[in-house]
């Protein structure tokens, strides 16, 4: 799995393993785009990330104990997860904050995280 190889050359602060790490962010951008493809603007990237959480645990395990019957399982219950998950998140609650309206109006990553659509430049 990625995580293994990012683990040992952050522990040997090798000069790749920024680039290696960078993989998750290849993952987890891919994985929020399928999220929130599936009517889930709002919480895309922290049902993504608990997905690229899961599937490096299992591969990991699945490595070290040699059980692919295992890997498998997992694969099958990590897909009736997803399967199982409503299919449109809630809407968040709306903004009261003046200073934390004002950085979200005015940051467009995160203006798209909390309300699932982009920054209306004239706004």
């Amino acid at each position: 799995p990625v995580g293994s190889l990012a683990n040992e050359l952050a522990k040997l602060a090798h000069s790749l393993r920024d680039e290696a790490a960078g993989l998750f962010g290849v993952f987890a951008d891919w994985l929020t785009e399928q999220f929130a493809a599936l009517d889930r603007p709002y919480d895309a990237r922290k049902l993504a990330l608990h997905v690229l959480m899961r599937s490096q645990g299992v591969a990991t395990l699945a490595t070290a104990f040699k059980d692919e019957a295992f890997l498998r399982r997992e694969v099958d219950d990590i897909e009736d997860w997803i399967k199982a998950l409503p299919h449109q998140a809630k809407k968040p609650p709306p903004i009261t904050s003046p200073l934390v309206r004002h950085y979200v109006r005015h940051n467009p990553a995160l203006h798209r995280q909390v309300t699932g659509s982009d920054l209306d430049e004239r706004s």
